[in-house]
């Protein structure tokens, strides 16, 4: 199926051709796996290793060690008391 676009910028296709040059494709190549790319899904995030959970967790222990927060549950009961 072949579909045109009108009213394309000068300038758009000049840097469309230097894009698939670069490539080492024909410009109309380069514009077809544009459009490709941009229709496929992407990718599902990358799941973390325990050993990757872990660090994460212990970095955050370090970063806010020595800080005191507050109990949320007290927070909640004090606020059904008003």
């Amino acid at each position: 199926m072949t579909q045109i676009i009108t009213d394309l910028e000068p300038e758009v296709i000049e840097k469309l051709k230097v894009r698939a040059t670069s490539q080492g494709r024909k410009l109309e190549a380069e514009i077809k796996a544009i459009v490709l790319a941009a229709v496929e899904p992407a990718p599902a995030p990358k799941k973390r290793t325990l050993a990757e959970s872990r660090q994460i967790f212990e970095e955050a222990g370090q970063r806010y060690a020595g800080r005191k927060f507050s109990d949320s549950a007290e927070l909640l009961r004090e606020d059904r008391q008003r």
